[in-house]
């Protein structure tokens, strides 16, 4: 859980992690609203016996944020353990965030031979989006990352899968060519996230049984769900609905409008009068 930086965060939800174990971590959810970003996420176990899905989340001091979403590959043979790795890098490094993909996938390595789990593997896809809304993603596997435009409607898929092509063309689902672990590239692209826009992180257990049309109209549905639900355990919840097999994570960032800026400012000046008062 990242610390509170004056004049760069502010919690007005509550965080809600629960009381489970390292290995089996059931659901994870967070929600905040920063000066400069709202950021909510969650993992579901679904009917699996472990969670080898992790999000990574970071703040620094400048308003800065890295996110991520791993996808541990390798069943039962260090999946989590891989997924864990890579989250731990991203979030202690302080390199460009392709180079922290790679130094993920050398300490992938290392831990891989030290547990003798020669499978052990993760999907990654992270993010470092500055206060202007410049940002750019880095990324392994078959976890994805979107851009949405309210204006228009439109969601974009910003990175491409990582899955192989048979022989009539057709994508080959849940094999992954390129992971942490054994990486043989990272792809790279920078955006623009505008105010009101959001990027959103999934792992498969979200796009592999959500249908396009559904996966293009999301935004508005998590629109309309946004002052009831953590819009990422909306998602996930969604998700389940279509009896996923599968770990299921979503991670959203939203730059704040300028006019909620402002009201954002108002609202905290008017509680540290009312604290003087």
């Amino acid at each position: 859980m990242p610390k509170e930086s004056e004049n760069i965060l502010h919690f007005y939800e509550s965080f809600d992690d629960d009381d489970t174990s390292s290995k089996n971590e059931i659901q994870e959810s967070l929600e905040l609203q920063s000066l400069f970003f709202d950021v909510s996420y969650h993992s579901e176990l679904g009917p699996r016996e472990e969670n080898q899905d992790r999000i990574a989340f970071t703040v620094e001091n400048d308003g800065t944020i890295v996110v991520g979403v791993f996808d541990g590959l390798g069943g039962p043979s260090g999946g989590a353990e891989a997924a864990e790795t890579a989250k731990q890098v991203i979030e202690t490094s302080k390199s460009d965030i392709c180079e922290r993909l790679i130094e993920a996938d050398a300490q992938i390595k290392k831990t891989r031979l030290a547990l003798g789990h020669p499978r052990m593997a993760t999907t990654g896809t992270i993010a470092r989006i500055k206060p202007d809304g410049t940002g750019k993603v880095a990324h392994a596997g078959d976890t994805r990352a979107y851009l949405y435009k309210p204006e228009t409607h439109k969601l974009i898929q910003i990175t491409r899968d990582d899955n192989p092509i048979d022989k009539n063309g057709n994508v080959i689902q849940h094999v992954v060519e390129n992971s942490l672990g054994n990486l043989d590239y990272v792809q790279e692209r920078d955006f623009i996230l505008k105010p009101g826009e959001w990027l959103l992180l999934t792992s498969d257990g979200i796009h592999d049984y959500l249908d396009e049309s559904f996966i293009r109209s999301m935004p508005l549905s998590v629109s309309r769900a946004i002052n009831h639900h953590n819009p990422a355990e909306y998602l996930c919840y969604e998700a389940a609905l279509t009896f996923s097999g599968d770990n299921s994570t979503a991670l959203f960032v939203r730059r704040t409008p300028l006019e909620e800026i402002e009201d954002f400012q108002s609202d905290t000046n008017e509680e540290i009068l009312d604290t003087l008062a």
